[in-house]
């Protein structure tokens, strides 16, 4: 904008140098004209030389403005070029970031994955060794085995859910129950898990010692409850929650018959059959409800319903030992099948299923695995001790158990 004054005062200056060569033209002309015109000096027309200092301007003006324009596109063009230029930067740079971005994230996953690949090889030989040492019944070595797999694989429900059944059948119960809820924490519709996390509150609450047990023992039942039923809710008839149902009420029943709480003791009792029950009707197979049903009918006095169920119990446990071969948990079936034969030898007076029943009962413990599991048939042994109707035999059976727990 400073041009516009200075090109203004170059064009008024050639318009007074115009006049001044014009002037000093004539001044010659006259000094050397030797003829003396006596004529007037003619005076300088002042519109005719502010016309001509107007169209000097005018011109000037002219040529200012066309370079202004050219300024002005000149100016338009570079500010395009560099919007231009600006977003062909900007676009350039995101799509650089995208791709660092991308390839970031690539490289990350190979990481994973690569990790993953070398967790689940340490996984599958760290289990393999836990498993040889659990055979050879070094159970507690197994499980430091068994721990480090678990924290390799904490995102594998079912690696999670197998751990946890481990952990519940050798007595580890803490960790079964962190076992189980890291499997759910995965897999929240997990019923089996559900099921299993129940059945290792329960066996924790019966493992209770010390001052508080009868208060913790109480929190884990509840907690049983909780997750037995949740594990029905996602999976409607499911026989082992339902009979895991009737576990925890029949050892609440257990506490309020110690506690010489009868009319509770038997509400327990009574709820627990019917969850049984329940059990047996989704499954009709299950010679372990079918017993359980049997056994807490022969406490409650109810002796002809406790005979049908228990002929229909050893019948169920001939078959599945028939159908089963050689299963690690056959002898669940076998605890079914001795129980119902010692019972029926009472009802019918005959020493030879007595003898029979003694016999199973021994086949059974030879295969047992721990101590867990025998627990589990001394509660109920227990309870049918303590029925009116007495059971000839019956403390035999509860001593092999005894005994079989300290080997």
């Amino acid at each position: 904008m400073q041009r516009k004054p200075f090109l203004f005062a170059v064009a008024l200056l050639a318009v007074l140098l115009s006049i001044l060569l014009v002037t000093t033209s004539g001044s010659h002309a006259l000094a050397h004209n030797t003829t003396i015109i006596d004529a007037p000096t003619a005076t300088p027309d002042p519109n005719q030389i502010l016309n001509q200092a107007n169209q000097a301007t005018s011109e000037a003006q002219g040529t200012l403005n066309v370079i202004t324009s050219i300024l002005n596109l000149f100016s338009v063009v570079v500010g395009i070029s560099a919007i231009a230029v600006g977003l062909i930067t900007t676009f350039g740079l995101t799509l650089l970031n995208r791709y660092r971005k991308q390839l970031s994230e690539e490289r990350e996953e190979a990481i994973k994955r690569r990790t993953a690949m070398d967790n689940t090889l340490k996984a599958v030989v760290y289990l393999g060794l836990g498993d040889q040492l659990y055979n050879h019944d070094r159970k507690q070595e197994a499980v430091a085995f068994y721990r480090k797999v678990g924290s390799l694989l904490p995102e594998d429900s079912e690696i999670n859910n197998s751990l946890g059944r481990i952990y519940s059948g050798t007595g580890y119960y803490d960790d079964a129950i962190t076992a189980f809820k890291a499997a759910l924490s995965v897999t929240s519709n997990f019923a089996e898990a559900e099921m299993e996390l129940g059945l290792a509150y329960r066996r924790r609450g019966e493992a209770q010692k010390g001052p508080d047990a009868e208060t913790l023992r109480n929190a884990d039942y509840d907690e049983a409850l909780v997750h037995l039923k949740r594990a029905i809710d996602l999976r409607p008839n499911y026989e082992d929650a339902l009979a895991g149902l009737g576990a925890v009420y029949r050892r609440m029943g257990d506490i309020e018959r110690d506690a010489q709480h009868d009319s509770k003791a038997r509400e327990y009792y009574e709820q627990a059959r019917k969850y049984y029950a329940q059990a047996q009707i989704a499954d009709p197979s299950s010679s372990y409800a079918l017993g359980n049903v049997a056994s807490l009918s022969w406490y409650l006095g109810e002796k002809n319903d406790a005979k049908r169920y228990f002929i229909l119990a050893e019948a169920a446990a001939k078959v599945r030992i028939l159908n089963a071969g050689r299963t690690p948990e056959i002898y669940w079936d076998y605890y079914d099948q001795a129980l119902a034969q010692l019972v029926l030898g009472e009802i019918n007076n005959s020493k030879a299923m007595k003898d029979e029943a003694l016999q199973t009962y021994a086949a059974a413990t030879r295969l047992t695995p721990g101590i867990i599991q025998l627990n589990s048939v001394l509660n109920n042994l227990n309870l049918l001790q303590k029925a009116q109707e007495h059971i000839d035999r019956l403390d035999t059976a509860i001593a092999m158990l005894e005994e079989a727990k300290t080997q």
